[in-house]
Formats: C-alpha cells, sequence, structure tokens
C-alpha cells in the first residue's frame, strides 16, 4: 500500500467520529446544502425540489448522506396521472393521504424520470446474506445489469444545444439567469455521446461493492477465475466499461489479499481482480443487445410506430400542448415552446440530475407555476407524472408486454439461463457445451455476470411476464386510479443501472442434512431459485414463494419459450436463411407470437 507517497507505510485509521464531524462541517458550511429562510416559491433562492445539491467538489459525499436521510420509495398514489376518463385526480388522491407539499423533493422527482432516471444507491442495504434457507448452500449467481448513467446520444446533444440557443432569450427572466452562460457542448459534448458517464462509474462500482458485501462467503468459497465466473457484455462501450466498473468493486482486495503473492510483494501486481469479458458484434449478440439480432422486431415492431406509438399518441393531446402553452406563457420572453420542446426538457431534466445532482436548470422549466400568478393553482408535479406515462406508453409495445413478440427476445437469456442452472442442479447431459471448453464442456460457472440496455431488461422482464402480472394493458384512456396501479413502470424497475439477478441454492449433501435432522423438504428438493430486481426480493409469476423450486422454476422457462421451445432464429429471420434473401413475414414460423399491439 502506499501512502503520503511511501510505499509500505502503515494505512491510518480513520473514526466514525472524524467522518461525521467532516461530513456535518460540509453541511453547515456549504451555501449550496444550507436551508434557505426564503419561501419555497422564491425562485430566485430556493428549490421547490427541497434538497437539490449541485455538482461540486464535494456533492457526492455529501449526497450520500442526503439522499440516504431523505429518500422515500414512491407510494401508488404518487404514481397516479389526470386521465380525460377520469373523476378523481392525481392530486387529490396524493393529498388523501399525504400532507398537503410533502411530495414536492427532490427525492421525489429523481423516481420520475423513466429510464433517465438515476439509481437508487440511497435505500440499498449493505450487509452480508443473512437469509439462506436451511439446508441449502449458495452455489450460483446470475445478474442481468444495465449500463451505469450516460451521456446523451449525439443525435440529442445536438438537439439539446439548439434547444438551448433558441430559449436563451428566457435568461433575463427571474431564476432562469442561468440560461445566459449555460452550455449544451460544454456539459453534454458530442464526441462523448452515448459513453459512460463517470457517475456510470460510479454506479456499477457501488453495486458490485455491495455484491462483495452481500457475497462474500459465496466468494470465499468460489474465488474468481475465468472458468468459474462468466462476465459478458453488450459490444457498446458503456456497457462494457459497466462490466469493468462492477468487477472493480466485486472483486476489491481480493486479488491483492491471495497470501500466495505475498512474497512477491504487493507492487508488482494488480490493485484489482483482472477479468476475462467477452461481447458478441452487434447483429450476432442474441441475449443482450438483442434488437439488433432480430430483423423481424426491426421491421414489424420498430419499424411501424403507427402501431406501437399508437397509444403514446393517443395520451399526448390530454396535457402535452397545455403543458408547453403554460412554459411558454410563464416565460414571457418571446419564444414559442413546442410540444417537441417539452418533450427534450424533460430528458435533459433526467440527465441534469442523473449526472450532475442539478434540479435547479431544465427541471425547473416544467414547473411554469412557480412562474406565472395566473398558474399558481397548477400543481406542477402532474407534468412530471403525465410526461413519465407518456415514454411507458411507448416502451409497453416497442420493449415490453404490449406486443407478444417481445416476448422472442428474450428466450435466448432465458434458454442460457436454464442450461446454467441444470449444470449445477441436475443431470449434465442434454445441456450445450461451452464452445470455448471442448475439453470439459460439463463445467459450470458459479457466477454469470451480463451487463446491457434498459431494453435487454424490458425484453427479459415481458419474457418472465413480470410486469403483466393482472393482463391489463397500458393504455392512453385509462383512468388515474389505473395510472397509479400499472405494473408496466420503467421509473421503478429500468432506471439507469437497473438489474436483476438470480440466485441459486443447492441442498447439502442428503447424508449431512439427516445427520442434522433438517426437513425432509430439504432433503427431497432438487434446488431453490430466488430473483431480485434492483436488490430486492421479487416473486417470480408462476412460483408459490419467493424462494421457487427448482422444478417449479424450470417449468416456468420453458413455458414463457426456454430450452426447445425458443425459436429465435426462425421467429426473427423469417426468410429462407440464404445469404442475401430479404426476410418476408409470410415466412414466419406458425408458432411465433404476434406482432401486432395487444390494443
Amino acid at each position: 500500500m502506499t501512502t503520503n507517497g511511501q510505499t509500505g507505510a502503515k494505512p491510518r485509521t480513520i473514526r466514525p467520529w472524524v467522518v461525521l464531524s467532516v461530513v456535518v462541517a460540509l453541511l453547515v458550511c456549504s451555501p449550496s446544502v444550507v436551508a434557505s429562510d426564503a419561501s419555497e416559491y422564491d425562485i430566485a433562492n430556493d428549490s421547490l425540489f427541497s434538497g437539490s445539491i449541485p455538482h461540486t467538489k464535494h456533492a457526492s459525499v455529501v449526497l450520500e448522506l442526503h439522499v440516504a436521510s431523505s429518500f422515500k420509495a414512491p407510494s401508488q398514489e404518487h404514481q397516479l396521472a389526470q386521465s380525460p376518463s377520469s373523476k378523481t385526480t392525481i392530486l387529490e388522491l396524493a393529498d388523501q393521504t399525504h400532507h398537503k407539499g410533502s411530495s414536492y423533493s427532490y427525492a421525489w422527482l429523481r423516481t420520475h424520470l423513466g429510464t433517465k432516471g438515476p439509481y437508487p444507491h440511497e435505500d440499498k442495504p449493505i450487509r452480508r446474506l443473512n437469509d439462506v434457507p436451511e439446508g441449502y448452500d449458495l452455489v450460483q449467481v446470475h445478474l442481468l445489469n444495465r449500463h451505469g448513467t450516460r451521456y446523451p446520444s449525439s443525435k440529442k446533444s445536438k438537439a439539446f444545444k439548439i434547444l438551448t440557443d433558441k430559449l436563451r432569450k428566457a435568461a433575463s427572466v427571474r431564476g432562469f439567469e442561468w440560461l445566459k452562460d449555460w452550455s449544451a457542448s460544454t456539459k453534454y459534448p458530442v464526441e462523448r455521446g452515448n459513453l459512460l458517464a463517470a457517475r456510470g462509474d460510479s454506479d456499477l462500482y457501488q453495486i458490485g461493492y455491495r455484491f462483495r458485501t452481500r457475497y462474500s462467503t459465496f466468494l470465499d468459497k468460489y474465488p474468481y477465475d475465468a472458468n468459474t465466473f462468466n462476465f459478458k457484455a453488450s459490444a457498446k462501450p458503456r456497457c462494457t466499461q459497466s462490466g469493468n466498473a462492477f468487477s472493480f468493486g466485486f472483486f476489491e482486495g481480493r486479488y491483492t489479499n491471495d497470501p500466495k503473492m505475498d512474497h512477491h510483494g504487493p507492487s508488482k501486481w494488480p490493485l484489482v481482480q483482472p477479468v476475462s469479458m467477452s461481447t458478441l458484434p452487434s447483429g450476432l449478440d442474441k441475449e443482450i443487445a438483442v434488437k439488433y439480432a432480430c430483423p423481424r422486431w426491426q421491421e414489424q415492431v420498430d419499424g411501424r410506430p403507427e402501431l406501437t406509438l399508437r397509444q403514446k399518441s393517443l395520451f399526448e393531446p390530454t396535457f402535452l400542448p397545455q403543458l408547453a402553452a403554460q412554459v411558454t406563457q410563464a416565460l414571457n420572453a418571446g419564444v414559442n415552446v413546442t410540444t417537441s420542446d417539452i418533450s427534450n426538457i424533460y430528458q435533459l431534466c433526467g440527465f441534469e440530475i442523473s449526472i450532475y445532482d442539478e434540479d435547479q436548470t431544465w427541471c425547473r422549466l416544467l414547473r411554469p407555476s412557480m412562474l406565472s400568478p395566473s398558474l399558481k393553482k397548477v400543481d406542477d408535479r402532474e407534468h412530471f407524472l403525465n410526461l413519465e406515462i407518456l415514454d411507458d406508453l411507448d416502451d409497453f409495445y416497442t420493449h415490453g408486454p404490449g406486443v407478444p413478440f417481445n416476448r422472442h427476445l428474450g428466450c435466448v437469456f432465458g434458454t442460457t439461463l436454464l442450461d446454467a442452472m441444470k449444470l449445477v442442479l441436475e443431470d449434465k447431459t442434454g445441456v450445450q457445451k461451452r464452445a470455448d471448453d471442448d475439453d470439459d464442456p460439463e463445467l459450470p460457472h458459479h457466477g454469470v455476470f451480463k451487463f446491457g440496455h434498459s431494453e435487454t431488461i424490458m425484453f427479459v422482464s415481458s419474457f418472465l411476464g413480470l410486469y403483466h402480472q393482472q393482463g391489463i394493458p397500458l393504455t392512453a384512456n385509462m383512468t388515474a386510479e389505473q395510472f397509479a396501479r400499472r405494473e408496466f413502470r420503467a421509473s421503478n424497475f429500468a432506471p439507469f443501472a437497473s438489474n436483476m439477478v438470480f440466485e441459486v441454492y443447492q441442498p447439502k449433501r442428503r447424508s449431512t442434512l439427516k445427520r442434522r435432522g433438517t426437513s425432509s423438504s430439504a432433503v427431497e428438493s432438487k434446488g431453490l431459485v430466488r430473483m431480485l430486481v434492483n436488490e430486492r426480493p421479487f416473486q417470480i409469476p408462476g412460483c408459490d414463494t419467493m424462494f421457487c423450486e427448482w422444478a417449479t422454476f424450470k417449468a416456468v422457462l420453458e413455458k414463457a419459450g426456454a430450452g426447445k421451445n425458443c425459436d429465435f432464429d426462425g421467429c426473427c429471420a423469417n426468410g429462407s436463411g440464404e445469404c442475401g434473401v430479404k426476410p418476408t413475414l409470410e415466412e414466419a414460423p406458425a408458432t411465433c407470437l404476434s406482432v401486432d399491439p395487444i390494443v
């Protein structure tokens, strides 16, 4: 270890009360986090989203303490949105169970930004796995992780610059002086389009760090080697980089702590365990960047927006033109804010919060009631909730259960999951061997970690039926109560760095169990599977309990379309397979699901 430039110096111990003192000093001394005495509507000096933390050198230190103390999981009332057919508004329902104004917070806003929202690290436990069922051992862990917080695409960055130049006149409006010097080119450079932001590195490192603690006993039993752990990522740089950041947190300290290497000297070894990360080119990856490998989906689902975006287009007129008019009126700066501008402002709000912890710029533009006396009775929370629903209406049909065919795009992932679990829980015969392990095709992986995109999470979730269990389609004419209870809400399950975990538990040796007097259910069981969504247990549809019997889970996967039921190539290509022959819809196998929306 190197401390203050001296190799081998003894590290100093930092006592907890010292850390607390430093944080308190930052909170007291920093003007960016000192509470204001001004009214909550004093837009020049205070934030209606209380607790906003600007991006400063010490912001990351204060943020962890601030969000941990202020974050509250959103209730169903927070998810309600005004609907033309609804008799009860979102705000009336919200105020039935909350004090008026209690939802106005930075923490609330973070949970209503859809796929551009930040990952909620602040409410995740950091502790060892302590609820392993009696008589079982954890023998396998599967992770599917979306990449961490990223920059906007180059196309979006250009659009943000055009929008900024258009609204520059509003810099004369009190509270929007920041528009004068705000630079899209500086904060969201075109050349960094879609690349992982520094916050994205931190996202995956933190998740890896928590997993290292949770699975410490598992890692003691199964130390890293490339035959034991399988790391795989989409070929996009933000995904491979996210996988590496996760591995840094997951294996930190375990490489250099190996006693067999002490005599070589610590300076000759890397500080973090290197891992083998595999990728497949876009178009060949049928598990992670799967949409590029399915021409039928590209042509018949994504390529038919008149069908897949029909519900979105029906919902837009119910609020978006009115919101654009309100923002135009509130700014009173001689600029006409369009519905397209509002969509870009909402995305910018998400990126500002996710990358910079900033709610005092573009997010404020979606609060016209703060600017215009005639709009004081308008509660601006409703705007964010409607914009969130608008994005969900897009994803529900483009990537989710709103189009049955989307389930096919999760079947290869389901098949590899099924085969990997078979290797540790039952007879190995009939399991497809590894392409890179001809000499030992039946060697199981104990850790399988995959890093992809928001649509990867959505396709796999649709394959498993996670967010359509009630069978109620997401439509534009739903009531406020129905919107409140909608299952498909990307803010909850697909923000940046969202993840799904499958824990596989194997019964201990039967002779050992009988000596210990363990219940007969563990003696007879072949294994259990538990799923976590964003680090919280989630009951798998079709399973009776959180810990699902292996036979039941296997049946769930096969019924969903895994294993021999997965005809990804046939359903996606729809052609003869000959080089140069364009796929045609008429040649689709009869077993393929419909490409038409369910409504």
